[in-house]
């Protein structure tokens, strides 16, 4: 296409799926029914169909000096290592998985600096080839395209470091220009590989049908068995397959020298056994292959793997994995006694999953928490199924929502309470009272909320995205059903009101007050103006704040001097000594749920005895900040009205340094622990 004129271009979100053996690249284009896929097309003939689909772009680097940093398609004679696992640096990889042997070899300091900048090479290489496929495409003559937004799906292990890594690596491939026929003008978000495939799946109304049937309420886990983790999988167990038949290989009479292609060979042998129907992970595993090299000598080369070795490697790839899995699993079990209208699901997705032995382990479990059996999202489930997470990314990109839409669509605000001296166990409780919801212009207003608090007790904003209000004077949000915004620590002791408004600039005022036993305000009453950001990846919307606060994986709390602050464990610890100082200093705890009964008027749930009433999960089941339940996403629309950033003061208060639209850092996301991610997710009629 002639850059000569200008071209009017369609706005499209890129997204990237980066895998432990390939890289899936899908477009959103504006007012696409469905994303479309970035194919590399040389992979129609010549991919390894064993390790990715056609279209896949290879994901793998060659360490192997004197061979081509990055080949794609071909495999060459040379050591090759998962593209991801570079980028990473091997972050949160346990030291002994066999896939860190090339990684965290010690070359010396000038051999680490070249093997290093052959990393870099590698990955730079397979990102401009990617470029150059989207270009092609963004420049098609009958559809031109304008890439605004792109997604980089990443594993739960990450942190912002790994993330930086990954966005200067695109910025690199993918330079802006200022002419206006550019194809790119973008910013860069993150998501999480599970939250981009629980988009894809709740996408299309046919399967949430198909699998979560009939059920009003229904919760879903998904689990991600992927490729490549920090706590396993098959990427682990193929490489420790091609380092023992390197080292054990039966050469016989043959005078051949083992080499990185016979080890790639041995791999490529395994992943074909893999897929037989009666291969099984406990039993002597027999692998052959044939050198293809001129000079080679007749013969094929062999190597046997006994049943106890061969179950060694499968047991040191999937057993944490599976220990995870079981853990959210019994916690997902917790859920089914909630209502007759409660339904339960499991859908497994990831590479590891195909495996007909996981799959019957996690048959086992599901059975033995007396859960119906997992669903498994194989190619019968959608054509390209590998590139799901790309599309659900993408998807979950091309959404748009203004708070105010958020609001009029069913969300309500509220406040939860953290018993303190009548809660040994720290329990929050099940019952928030409702603070600014949608009925008409009224919420404008909100609805404040009096409690008489002791000094030990701890107040949090939390948001229920659908709230079912099922009388006008139902104050009561449920709190397994809500995503956690704002910890107001541990309030003074005294009588407090808290409420909440939306001004007219979408921008969300909480009012806290200390009054006296006869109403009146003893200190002039607090007001904080936050700014709303929507997270495209988790559907919802959270307070945006400055990089400044750092990871924010435990949550965001206002502490007394009106500052925004992250959860860190270190400020968990102080405040438990302000709460132990405080309780030290009264000689009689009183109970801060009767006195808030009294003056609000509002029913707490009474805490069962031990073994007469079972008791569902609390609230503190919850993910801080994380959504649990993302629901029937509303209508988006293309173009958010973005507010400004935060840079002026208001009323007094001075705001935070903003995030970019880049959303660099973490939502605040506790499954940040492992590539196993528990995600409960309700559709309601």
């Amino acid at each position: 296409m002639s850059s000569s004129k200008y071209v009017s271009r369609k706005e499209a979100h890129m997204s990237w799926d980066l895998g432990s053996t390939a890289l899936r690249v899908t477009l959103a284009v504006e007012n696409a029914k469905e994303p479309e896929i970035v194919p590399n097309s040389k992979t129609d003939s010549t991919s390894d169909t064993s390790r990715y689909e056609p279209g896949c772009f290879g994901g793998y680097i060659n360490l192997s000096e004197g061979t081509e940093v990055y080949t794609g398609e071909n495999v060459p004679n040379a050591t090759q290592v998962p593209a991801k696992l570079i980028l990473s640096k091997g972050w949160g990889i346990d030291e002994n998985n066999p896939l860190l042997t090339e990684v965290r070899l010690d070359r010396g300091p000038e051999g680490n600096a070249k093997f290093e900048r052959r990393c870099q090479e590698g990955l730079q290489a397979l990102a401009e080839k990617v470029a150059e496929q989207v270009k092609k495409r963004c420049n098609k003559e009958s559809e031109p395209l304008i890439i605004t937004r792109i997604s980089l799906t990443v594993p739960a292990h990450w942190t912002t470091e790994q993330e930086e890594d990954y966005r200067a690596l695109i910025q690199s491939a993918f330079p802006i220009s200022r002419r206006r026929d550019s194809w790119l003008r973008y910013s860069i978000y993150f998501m999480t590989e599970i939250e981009g495939f629980a988009h894809f799946f709740f996408h299309d109304p046919d399967d949430c049908q198909a699998y979560l049937g009939d059920k009003p309420d229904n919760y879903v886990l998904f689990l991600d068995f992927g490729g490549h983790s920090a706590i396993g999988g098959s990427a682990q167990w193929e490489a420790a397959v091609g380092d023992f038949c390197a080292r054990n290989a039966l050469l016989g009479e043959s005078s051949t020298t083992i080499n990185p292609g016979h080890q790639t060979k041995f791999q490529k042998c395994f992943r074909e056994k893999l897929r037989g129907e009666h291969f099984h992970p406990y039993k002597e595993i027999n692998l052959s292959i044939t050198p293809s090299e001129e000079n080679a000598a007749p013969g094929d080369i062999l190597s046997i793997i006994s049943a106890a070795q061969s179950r060694q490697f499968f047991d040191d790839a999937t057993r944490e994995p599976l220990e995870l899995a079981k853990k959210e699993i019994d916690v997902l079990a917790s859920y089914k006694g909630f209502s007759e209208d409660a339904g339960v699901r499991i859908l497994v997705s990831g590479g590891t999953a195909k495996n007909k032995t996981v799959q019957e382990m996690l048959d086992r479990i599901c059975s033995k928490a007396r859960l119906p059996p997992p669903h498994f999202v194989t190619k019968e489930f959608r054509m390209n199924e590998s590139f799901n997470i790309a599309k659900g990314a993408a998807i979950a990109m091309a959404r748009d929502m203004s708070f105010l839409a958020f609001m009029e669509n069913g969300a309500a605000f509220g406040i939860q309470m953290l018993q303190g001296p009548d809660n040994p166990k720290r329990e929050w409780d099940d019952i928030g009272h409702m603070l600014l919801a949608d009925k008409g212009r009224e919420w404008w207003l909100g609805r404040p909320y009096k409690v008489n608090l002791s000094g030990t007790d701890r107040m949090k904003i939390i948001c229920d995205p659908f709230w079912p209000r099922s009388h006008p004077k139902d104050l009561a949000l449920s709190c397994r059903k809500t995503y956690d915004v704002l910890d107001l620590l541990v309030p003074e002791e005294g009588i407090w009101e808290f409420s909440l408004s939306m001004r007219g600039d979408q921008r969300l005022v909480l009012k806290q007050s200390m009054i006296s036993q006869r109403g009146h305000e003893i200190r002039p009453p607090q007001e904080t103006v936050f700014k709303m950001g929507f997270r495209r990846a988790l559907g919802c919307f959270l307070i945006k704040v400055g990089e400044d606060l750092g990871e924010l994986d435990s949550g965001l709390g206002l502490d007394r001097d009106n500052n925004l602050v992250a959860l860190t464990s270190e400020l968990e610890k102080s405040l438990e000594r302000q709460i132990q100082g405080r309780l030290a200093q009264r000689p009689t705890p009183r109970n801060s749920c009767i006195v808030a009964k009294r003056l609000v008027g509002v029913q707490q749930k009474k805490r069962p005895s031990n073994g007469v009433t079972k008791r569902p999960p609390s609230g503190r089941d919850k993910p801080q900040g994380h959504m649990k339940n993302i629901i029937r996403f509303p209508t988006p629309r293309r173009r958010p009205n973005n507010p400004q950033a935060d840079s002026e003061q208001e009323e007094g208060i001075e705001f935070l340094r903003p995030v970019s639209d880049s959303e660099s850092y973490h939502s605040m996301d506790t499954s940040r622990e492992s590539s196993v991610s528990l995600g409960t997710f309700e559709l309601r009629p």
